[in-house]
């Protein structure tokens, strides 16, 4: 404690540290809902009042946490077996990164790197749906690039998405499923199956959509300067382009959960049965 400073003002301090409210929904252009719905024509940050926006923040932070807790306190009642204790165990990890998605989208104050809390359940899911992770892997280190940027760390970025990269050619299973998804067949990738021709290539065109684009954007961003009436052109588009995926991924998380908490039932039907 400082000199002068009394102990009331030094919790306060730290409490105001801990929930900055007066520095408003974000600071950085990170790649969630409230940055992306600030930009022109909503400017959600602008209109909204700013007494409203941390009661807003939580309101949609919890709504988007709810589904995925629902589901993984269901699996959590049913009885631990030898049988299903890896779906209760891939129950847990997506309901993880379910709510961690949750927090990095729609919550107050988030930073950059926080997008690496979902990633680390997803992780270890990989072999269930190696192409999921892999396309997470990739936005999510994409995303970073304004924060990267910033450190002036490109050349550590780049480096590791090209290990990254090589390391998935090895691995091969990732790229497998993406063919599959091309062809239009009845891909199985872990749990999550494909039940329609046509949802089957829209995956594909979801994921080299997304990659080309982030790719493009990174080409264009290093061959034209910003024009000096939108400063901010390139990350506001990082920001909006990677908010978008996010949401499609936080739905593929909470259908892969769905269908984890299905063959649990399933599972528990055979047995009672």
């Amino acid at each position: 404690r400082s000199d002068g400073v009394s102990v009331a003002e030094s919790v306060l301090q730290i409490v105001q540290r801990l929930f900055p409210f007066q520095r408003g929904l974000y600071e950085g252009k990170v790649s969630n809902i409230w940055c992306a719905l600030s930009t022109k024509p909503v400017s959600f940050r602008t209109r909204m009042p700013e007494r409203f926006q941390p009661m807003c923040a939580l309101a949609t932070t919890l709504s988007l946490c709810l589904p995925p807790c629902v589901y993984a306190f269901h699996v959590g009642r049913k009885r631990l077996t030898s049988e299903n204790e890896p779906q209760h165990l891939r129950s847990v990890l997506w309901a993880a990164a379910g709510t961690s998605l949750s927090f990095f989208l729609a919550s107050f104050q988030v930073h950059e790197k926080s997008i690496l809390l979902p990633l680390s359940p997803l992780s270890l899911l990989i072999a269930d749906t190696p192409l999921l992770c892999f396309w997470f892997s990739v936005v999510a280190t994409w995303t970073l690039w304004p924060l990267i940027e910033t450190d002036r760390i490109q050349s550590a970025y780049f480096s590791c998405v090209m290990i990254f990269y090589l390391v998935s050619l090895l691995y091969s299973r990732p790229f497998a499923a993406l063919r599959e998804y091309s062809r239009g067949t009845f891909a199985v990738v872990g749990d999550d199956i494909a039940s329609t021709i046509g949802r089957s290539k829209w995956i594909y065109v979801i994921v080299v959509a997304s990659v080309v684009a982030m790719v493009g954007l990174h080409l264009v961003e290093s061959m034209i300067s910003p024009p000096q009436s939108l400063p901010d052109i390139f990350p506001v588009l990082w920001s909006i382009g990677g908010a978008g995926i996010f949401c499609i991924c936080w739905c593929c998380f909470y259908r892969q959960l769905s269908l984890v908490t299905a063959s649990v039932d399933d599972g528990q039907k055979l047995k009672s049965a």
